[in-house]
């Protein structure tokens, strides 16, 4: 996937009630969307069937802020922008533009109060633009070799860099909250799914190695990207319905909410309109009419069955009296 020529800014939606997460999703546009079209066709606008009133991800996740760089079709890759494309779009630095994206959104939740912005950021795409995320998370800034034993330079890189303030180790505590690959129903393994597993290996092997930490041995990136809850979702398209954009974004929803604990809105059900309440008062009138309309053999069968209720639970007690007798005598009997 690549950019088009002439760069803009990405889509923003701000968050309605606070900052406490950043959502970077990268979408697959045509060349000809327009950009007045971007405010219903990115993620935070899609529709879950969890809530009944239809809400959209970004009214359900309200504190959350989404980030949308929306390439098309071009000529130039993710990671080859000149100074003139890094200016326009407000980045700078050696950076791949997407790896850039995710340290200034670290930066602004950081300055919103997070401690460790990049831990609430969520990365995501579709199809080649989710490969395209992955190979983002693994193009951060590595800690100099010369300064891995000391712990201060350490530190500062951790806060200035990834703007981090409670992290000290490079090979264990870099992470972002959580990453998502959309791809096709029948999809093979995927190169983002290939670089996770490549991590978590790498990441295990340097653990169980005695030498000291190196970027060969765990590192930012491999610490981030096998640090990071990942979350591989295949199939969910869009249905026909106006109200739900399909199973994907349920399960996008599942996970902001029961695996990274974002704040989601309870659900609560609308209020019952006046036809409801209509039909609910005659439904009852109506269940309370048949009872005083019972023929006498359906009001026999009835007194039958609450008499036999009734002896069941005589003959229960007499049960459990003559349990309590037996276990009594027993008792007596051990005593002597």
């Amino acid at each position: 996937i690549s950019l088009r020529q002439n760069l803009v800014a990405p889509f923003i939606v701000e968050p309605r009630e606070g900052h406490t997460h950043t959502v970077v999703f990268l979408h697959r546009l045509p060349e000809t969307t327009k950009d007045a079209d971007l405010p219903a066709k990115v993620l935070s606008a899609k529709r879950t069937s969890r809530n009944s009133n239809h809400q959209t991800l970004a009214e359900q996740f309200p504190t959350v802020r989404w980030v949308f760089p929306h390439p098309k079709c071009g000529h130039r890759p993710y990671n080859n922008l000149t100074a003139e494309d890094k200016a326009a779009v407000g980045l700078a630095g050696s950076s791949p533009y997407i790896t850039q994206i995710l340290l200034r959104e670290a930066k602004l939740l950081r300055e919103a109060g997070v401690a460790n912005g990049l831990e609430r950021v969520i990365l995501g795409g579709q199809g080649e633009t989710a490969e395209a995320g992955q190979d983002a998370m693994a193009s951060f800034p590595e800690v100099r070799t010369s300064i891995l034993r000391m712990p201060d330079q350490v530190a500062a890189f951790m806060r200035e860099t990834l703007h981090c303030s409670e992290w000290s180790d490079p090979s264990t505590d870099p992470r972002l909250a959580g990453y998502v690959g959309m791809h096709a129903e029948d999809a093979v393994v995927t190169r983002d799914l290939t670089a996770y597993r490549a991590a978590k290996m790498k990441v295990a092997s340097s653990s169980s190695s005695s030498s000291p930490a190196s970027p060969n041995n765990g590192g930012v990136n491999s610490s981030i990207i096998s640090n990071t809850t990942h979350r591989f979702i295949h199939g969910g398209y869009k249905v026909t319905t106006p109200k739900w954009d399909g199973g994907r974004y349920d399960e996008f929803a599942s996970f902001l909410d029961d695996d990274l604990g974002v704040y989601r809105v309870p659900f609560a059900a609308p209020p019952k309109t006046d036809e409801q309440l209509r039909k609910e008062r005659k439904a009852a009138a109506e269940e309370e009419a048949r009872k005083h309309q019972l023929t006498a053999r359906e009001k026999y069968l009835e007194e039958l069955a609450a008499d036999k209720a009734e002896e069941k639970e005589r003959l229960e007690k007499v049960r459990r009296s003559i349990e309590a007798d037996n276990r009594e005598r027993r008792e007596r009997k051990a005593r002597r």
